[in-house]
Parts: structure tokens; C-alpha cells; sequence
């Protein structure tokens, strides 16, 4: 196995535990998401001071661009996780980010398409197999608000949008994994703090119970995010973004339903179960395609 590959599914496994260490923090997404952006931008700079990486305009102003629409993806999540719970909004949002960081890949990159009928088809056939599992997530509606319900599932979709763009701008440039991370950091926490400040003003409270796991779940972010970085810089957007997401397929249906207990109609956990092992199935597939 190359070590790259590695790296993405042990990023996968972070990213697929790390928001349910806030599940149940009572406060506004909008505060929670500026302590996650505290957390990420303090393992950044402490990696920048202890490595000294070469900062260039370009690394600079990608990292802030994706930056800033990481911010705007975790916030989307929190609420999608507010409203439709975090067995749904993982999985949905999942499948969004595979398709849209697929299609930059191909269409941007030339990643995949042109690289022979057989691993277009695969390819294809794993992003059908993505979207299909998605339909099935939507049909798991369960003691939920119709209003939302419908409110999550938009919430979950522009997440999806905002994750699967945000390596774009670093892949660009080709910068630097080490080099990009604090600009990137910056734009998160900048992104996250302007946010808090437009909608609270001097409203703003930053003092609640569970901001340290928010904090963690910052933390664990960064740790993630060089390990995908190297792993994106390696195997290309196409194939790295989409083992980045392993983790983020498995674990949280397991958490919704055997720990938070959102889902409990025999049906609809059954559902959920069918859509993980179709979205396995359809990660697994895309990993051949090269």
C-alpha cells in the first residue's frame, strides 16, 4: 500500500469521530465553529513556528481561499447536524464532497478521464453508487420538523459544496502541505470570527459550557488536514479526497444510531446501514480507478 494512501484513511478516521465530540454542546453553530477555527489555527501556527516552511504569495492567498471555505462548510455541517442529526448529515454530506472534489479532479485537473475507458467507468460507477446512497439518507426521515428537516438537508448539501472545493485553490498552486496549513488556518478562524461578529455583534458569547471540545475538535482538524494534504499532493484530488472519507462513511452512522440514538425505526437504521455499505462499496470501486 503506498503511504500516502495511508495517510488519507487514517485523516478519514479522524474526520469521521471528530464532530461528534460536540454533538451535544448547547450553544450556537455559529460560536461553536469560531472555537473549532481557534483550535485548528493554534496546531497550525504551533507546527509553522517548530517546522519554519517557506511561505510564498500564492501558498499564502490558496490557503486563505480554502480557509475560508472550510469555515463556511463546518458551519453548514453544524446546522445540517442540528437538524437532522449526525447519522444523516455525515453521510449526505459525504457523498456531496466525493462527487463535487471528483468532478474538479477530472474536469480541472484531467485526473482519471483521460486515463482509459475501464477507470472512467469505475469512476463513474462509484459516483452513482454515491449519489445513490445520498436518495437513501434522504428517505430516513424520523421524528424530524418537515421545515427541518428540509432546512438539514440544505445545510448538508452546501457543506458537501464547501468541503469538496476548499483543496482547489492549494492544488492548484501546488503549495506546500507544512507551508499552507497556517494561511489556511487564518481563513478559517477569520472566516468563522466575521460570521460571529455580523449575526451577534456585541452579542457575542464565547463563554459556554464544551467550548474545549470544540476546541479539540479544531485540533483534531489540523491533524487530519496535513495527513490529507500530503495524501491529495500524492494521489491526486480525484482518488486522495475520496479516501479521505472512509471514516466519515463508517463511523458516524454506527454513533447516530448505537450512541446518540437519532434513528430507531428498525427501517430507516436499516436504510442507513444500506447507504454505508453502498458508499463503501462505491469508495472502494474509485480507489482502482487511477
Amino acid at each position: 500500500m503506498e503511504v500516502e494512501i495511508l495517510y488519507a484513511i487514517v485523516a478519514s478516521v479522524i474526520w469521521g469521530g471528530m464532530f461528534a465530540i460536540s454533538k451535544n454542546v448547547k450553544t450556537n453553530q455559529i460560536f461553536q465553529n469560531v472555537y473549532i477555527t481557534v483550535g485548528g489555527f493554534a496546531t497550525a501556527l504551533a507546527v509553522s513556528v517548530m517546522m519554519h516552511p517557506i511561505l510564498t504569495t500564492e501558498t499564502l492567498l490558496a490557503g486563505l481561499v480554502s480557509g475560508v471555505l472550510w469555515a463556511c462548510a463546518s458551519l453548514s455541517f453544524l446546522y445540517a447536524m442540528k437538524y437532522i442529526g449526525i447519522g444523516r448529515a455525515l453521510p449526505m454530506s459525504v457523498s456531496g464532497q466525493i462527487l463535487v472534489s471528483f468532478l474538479w479532479g477530472a474536469l480541472l485537473f484531467g485526473e482519471i478521464i483521460y486515463s482509459g475507458m475501464l477507470n472512467l467507468l469505475m469512476a463513474l460507477t462509484a459516483i452513482f453508487l454515491i449519489c445513490a446512497s445520498a436518495f437513501i439518507v434522504s428517505r430516513t426521515k424520523e421524528n424530524v420538523n418537515a421545515k427541518n428537516f428540509k432546512t438539514g438537508i440544505l445545510a448538508a448539501f452546501l457543506s458537501s459544496l464547501f468541503w469538496g472545493t476548499q483543496f482547489v485553490p492549494v492544488k492548484l498552486v501546488a503549495a506546500d502541505a507544512v507551508a499552507v496549513m497556517a494561511p489556511l488556518a487564518a481563513g478559517m478562524l477569520l472566516t468563522a470570527s466575521i460570521t460571529a461578529f455580523v449575526k451577534f455583534g456585541k452579542r457575542i458569547n464565547l463563554s459556554y459550557s464544551g467550548k474545549e471540545r470544540n476546541v479539540l475538535n479544531g485540533l483534531l482538524w489540523a491533524v487530519g488536514n496535513y495527513l490529507a494534504l500530503f495524501a491529495i499532493a500524492a494521489i491526486g484530488m480525484a482518488r486522495g479526497y475520496m479516501l479521505t472519507q472512509i471514516g466519515a462513511i463508517i463511523i458516524p452512522p454506527l454513533l447516530g444510531v448505537f450512541y446518540f440514538r437519532e434513528i430507531r425505526e428498525r427501517r430507516n437504521y436499516l436504510l442507513l446501514f444500506l447507504a454505508t455499505i453502498i458508499i463503501m462499496a462505491g469508495t472502494v470501486l474509485m480507489t482502482f480507478a487511477k
